[in-house]
């Protein structure tokens, strides 16, 4: 009886320690090899952007699920990196083959840089080689596997169906898309390509691009000088030396692929930019004459006017703008807001280092009109029946758009500018990173051409709006989407925000992470209105949100007062500006807080065993 005794109590206690010991984690990987490394590269070039899904931004783990799902892997759901690496269908391998997975274990600090690895993930293309959006480039790039990247301590993984895993297969089912007895049950996706003629040249240069993509039913192509075309076969001149990078988006109803290539302008030597001197006698020299020229868009405009303009000098090396209201600028190709109305004179000055020359031109900035045909959709009037100062306009459209917010009242503002086609879903990232803002998305119903967005983080609250919302204001902002109200219209739908919450802002404060919301002010009730959010991802420094807005225009990011952690008898109060944790935080400290579950099913299986065990042991 008592060697039964003790073989129970040993058994209960070897169960009660598996319960303690958390399962290995299984990293995700692996599909069809051809397949799934072909997917990877049609991505290459895209912009790392956080919270990015699509081929206008991506961050690293939307990356593997959409090249998965690209190549037609099977039960394959969208997860972060950490809940990646928790997923049981993803299993470690230490034989790693084309299309699995590369995970890391630890985070490495180089040259005073930080790469987060432990919440990366990439696809491994054999090689010793991955593909993943790069720390260094900011874009889905090829890297290999040394430097930091070793380092880091690398490891591989499948994905395994759970109908597979008592099976020897370890690749997801891929559906079968080749050959010409192929059961498709759907559309292909399309395969970007094209050529051009000529690839390089002295400006300015005429380029004719050929597409020669298969399964494309529209095309989008960036001519990399801010210019875009949806023509199929387009031309396009480049008429300033330098080396443009090519985008062309071939799209259909299955999805979209890329194809990027390099056009490498050179100092232009025509005849317009050489005169012949005669120099005694019959010989002659070359002097290269320096000419300044711009383009300004829109020349003229309601205020607050936004107007990009172009530099078209020749010969120069170095750029001075007066924008004719007291600013100016030394950048080669600037954007300025005029916010009162009036005539303004803009000279261009521009040398080479031996001459100078100049071109001065006239924006003409009209007065806010107070009708709702105005190309303007804004007021400057406290008193507005429209509320907060705003006006509203029911149509709308694209164009450079301004912003009539005060410049002192504004911290930080960054500008995105895009071609918005119709009936096409359109990103505006921010990759500079400055505010709070990552990038709006919505889908044109309505082609409204070049068009620019406007983010400005504000020092407190908008002074078109009577206040700020309740509870703890994290960031205020404002969200301006071209002119005439074309942000607030019928010409946009499927409208979000993708913002981002600095961490360390979340513990100084107690903030419980669901408590957050974004607000958006309606000027038609006067009003903040609450807009729930999701949390889509996260790393060291941001939680990374999204939200379904039903326009752009004044925003505030809060917390509740009654949701949070810790309440405390405060005022509600404006965050400050502070920067990520510091370095010093070991990576057990920052593993992201949707992690730390509440204790599951083996700590309570165990204390279950330890008291039996006791009790058991008692009746001895």
């Amino acid at each position: 009886m008592k060697t039964k005794r003790q073989k129970l109590i040993a058994i209960l206690l070897v169960a009660s320690l598996i319960a303690f010991i958390p399962l290995v984690s299984a990293a995700p990987s692996g599909t069809s090899e051809t397949t799934v490394v072909e997917a990877a590269k049609s991505w290459l070039g895209v912009k790392s952007v956080h919270g990015g899904s699509n081929r206008s931004g991506i961050d690293c783990s939307h990356l593997v699920f959409e090249i998965y799902k690209q190549a037609g892997a099977s039960d394959i759901v969208f997860q972060t990196v950490p809940n990646m690496k928790k997923n049981s269908n993803y299993v470690n391998t230490t034989s790693p083959t084309p299309g699995d997975i590369i995970f890391w274990k630890k985070d490495i600090t180089k040259n005073n840089r930080t790469y987060w690895l432990v919440s990366h993930v990439g696809i491994y293309i054999g090689n010793e080689q991955f593909i993943d959006t790069s720390f260094d480039t900011k874009t889905v790039a090829i890297e290999s596997v040394s430097g930091v990247y070793k380092d880091g301590m690398p490891y591989y993984a499948k994905w395994i169906t759970d109908g597979d895993k008592t099976s020897t297969k370890e690749e997801p089912v891929i559906a079968n898309n080749s050959g010409p007895n192929a059961n498709n049950s759907g559309p292909k996706l399309p395969v970007a390509a094209f050529s051009v003629s000529p690839t390089s040249g002295k400006a300015p240069l005429e380029v004719a691009f050929t597409d020669s993509s298969t399964g494309a039913t529209s095309w989008a192509w960036d001519f990399g000088d801010g210019s875009a075309s949806t023509e199929q076969n387009p031309a396009h001149n480049y008429l300033s030396e330098g080396n443009y990078i090519v985008v062309l988006t071939a799209n259909n109803e299955s999805g979209s692929s890329s194809k990027t290539l390099n056009i490498v302008v050179q100092a232009e030597r025509s005849q317009e930019g050489v005169q012949a001197e005669p120099v005694r006698g019959t010989q002659s020299q070359e002097k290269i004459v320096l000419l300044a020229d711009f383009n300004a868009d829109p020349a003229f405009g309601y205020a607050p006017l936004s107007v990009q303009f172009t530099d078209l000098s020749r010969n120069a090396t170095a750029w001075n703008w007066d924008f004719g209201d007291g600013e100016s600028s030394t950048d080669r190709n600037p954007a300025h807001t005029y916010y009162s109305a009036g005539n303004y004179n803009v000279n261009l000055m521009v040398s080479n280092g031996t001459e100078i020359a100049s071109k001065i031109s006239t924006i003409n900035v009209m007065e806010e009109s107070g009708s709702s045909d105005s190309s303007s959709g804004s007021s400057s009037s406290g008193d507005s029946s429209s509320g907060g100062g705003r006006h509203h306009s029911s149509g709308g459209g694209g164009g450079s758009g301004g912003s009539p917010e005060p410049a002192k009242n504004v911290r930080v503002k960054e500008i995105s500018q895009i071609f918005i086609p119709n009936g096409k879903d359109v990103s505006f990232n921010f990759i500079k990173n400055e505010t709070c803002i990552e990038s709006i998305t919505f889908r044109s119903t309505k082609t409204a051409g070049k068009t620019t967005t406007i983010v400005e983080e504000l020092k407190n609250k908008s002074s078109l709006i009577p206040g700020l919302p309740e509870g703890i204001v994290y960031r205020s902002f404002n969200i301006w989407l071209g002119n005439g109200g074309y942000g607030n219209s019928k010409s946009i739908e499927n409208a979000s925000v993708n913002f981002k919450v600095n961490t360390s802002w979340v513990h100084e404060n107690n903030i419980n992470r669901s408590s957050v919301v974004l607000n958006k002010y309606d000027d038609r009730k006067e009003e903040w209105v609450k807009l729930p959010v999701k949390l889509t991802g996260e790393d060291y420094q941001f939680l990374h949100f999204t939200a379904n807005v039903p326009g752009y225009s004044s925003f505030a990011i809060t917390c509740a007062e009654d949701e949070r952690n810790t309440m405390a008898a405060e005022p509600a109060k404006t965050a400050t500006n502070g920067t990520a944790g510091s370095n010093a935080s070991t990576v057990e400290n920052k593993i992201p807080e949707e992690n730390k579950n509440a204790p599951g099913f083996s700590i309570i299986s165990g204390i279950v065993c330890l008291v039996f065990i006791f009790l058991h042991s008692k009746k001895r």
